[in-house]
């Protein structure tokens, strides 16, 4: 999301594009955000790069229904994982703390909805 028009926070100067910095997720992909320079009070900022970070956890949120499928249906951990050398590789004992962490999460939103729908 380049924005042409970046203007300095502290002095209202339109900034100067100054490189970049990337940022990687190994065996996923990577994202270059730009960074800018004041050419007056030398004030640097960098783009957002918040859509990176929603793009990663959606992703891993979707893995982990995956995961919570196969497992739904007796996969191994052993077998999710050969499965998902062809996605994206993960190993076994990344696969089984996602899925206890996501089975975690599932637990204590269904008891926030639990006590909302019976306050």
């Amino acid at each position: 999301m380049k924005n042409s028009a970046t203007t300095c926070p502290k002095c209202n100067i339109k900034m100067i594009h100054n490189s970049y910095n990337t940022y990687c997720k190994k065996g996923l992909s990577g994202v270059k955000i730009g960074k800018y320079i004041c050419p007056l009070c030398k004030e640097s900022i960098e783009e957002d790069r918040s859509f990176w970070e929603n793009l990663k956890d959606s992703f891993f949120d979707l893995l982990n229904m995956i995961y919570q499928i196969m497992r739904d249906l007796h996969v191994s951990y052993k077998g999710i994982a050969s499965m998902m050398e062809l996605i994206v590789p993960r190993g076994k004992d990344t696969i089984f703390n996602a899925f206890c962490e996501s089975v975690e999460k599932d637990r204590e939103e269904l008891g926030s909805l639990h006590r909302f729908l019976f306050l």
